[in-house]
């Protein structure tokens, strides 16, 4: 396993790799996401924001129902060293579950959601 990526201006130079999380509320219509709406904390958002994403119902059919024609939560996870050097990106989305948005699964590349995160949408 790499521990940097090589800076496309030195090779001899290993930037240090990273991983980033952003928040992002992702826009679908007709099965395509389009428009993408990150932040670094999700208290960057308004509450209307966050209420409208995923529909009360809950659980997983809602979800799919709503990346047809709808607005949803992810947690995007980035691993590389900048923008041109990713590694990695996934994603976990959040799902509303007897009335609460909770994340009921890891992130779609198998890695563990960090604790601060999970924390962060219990208390929205």
């Amino acid at each position: 396993m790499s521990t940097g990526c090589k800076n496309a201006e030195d090779d001899d130079i290993r930037l240090k790799r990273e991983t980033v999380y952003q928040w992002c509320i992702e826009t679908w219509v007709d099965g395509e996401i389009v428009e993408h709406h990150h932040q670094d904390r999700l208290s960057q958002y308004r509450a209307d924001e966050i209420a409208k994403c995923v529909s009360a119902a809950g659980g997983s059919a809602a979800l799919e129902e709503a990346r047809t024609t709808g607005d949803v939560l992810v947690l995007v996870r980035e691993v590389g060293c900048d923008a041109n050097c990713m590694e990695d990106r996934s994603w976990a989305y959040a799902e509303r579950v007897d009335g609460k948005l909770v994340f009921t699964g890891p992130f779609d590349n198998g890695k563990k959601i960090p604790a601060l995160f999970r924390e962060e949408l219990a208390n929205v």
